[in-house]
């Protein structure tokens, strides 16, 4: 049966470093019956937060390298990329409000909410606990 998995950039990069969760997050993406979401959003988040491990010394230059390597395969061949709209925009600005969320959380988060209940949302713990009090244990 056929489920839809929506990755914020926390849960995402547990794919390409290992951490707690990775192993479900590959466990995920091995199914080939799920469809696999990122907001266009993940695109730059992914990039920056390698990075930052690189630079704080939690990864190699050259395990960032092919870490993005397969981050842009995976990007070209098993998820699905969805757009930034300025209605995410409006709501995400709006959740800043209501919630006193960070920039990219409240951005991550609007795009989970407008996919759709029938959508496994994989969001940081403290993220979904804050705003999706039912999102609590859809998290890797």
């Amino acid at each position: 049966m056929t489920a839809f998995f929506l990755f914020d950039t926390s849960a995402l990069v547990k794919r390409y470093h290992l951490e707690p969760g990775s192993d479900k997050v590959d466990e995920i993406f091995e199914d080939t019956d799920n469809v696999l979401i990122i907001s266009e959003l993940a695109l730059v988040e992914v990039t920056s937060a390698l990075l930052r491990k690189r630079n704080q010394g939690e990864i190699t230059a050259s395990a960032m390298e092919n870490a993005l390597a397969q981050f842009a395969r995976d990007v070209l061949s098993e998820l699905i990329v969805a757009d930034l709209t300025s209605d995410l925009v409006h709501r995400a600005r709006e959740m800043v409000l209501k919630h006193n969320l960070r920039t990219l959380d409240a951005l991550q988060l609007a795009f989970a909410l407008v996919s759709g209940a029938q959508t496994h949302f994989c969001l940081r713990r403290c993220q979904a606990a804050r705003c999706c009090p039912s999102s609590r244990d859809n998290h890797p």
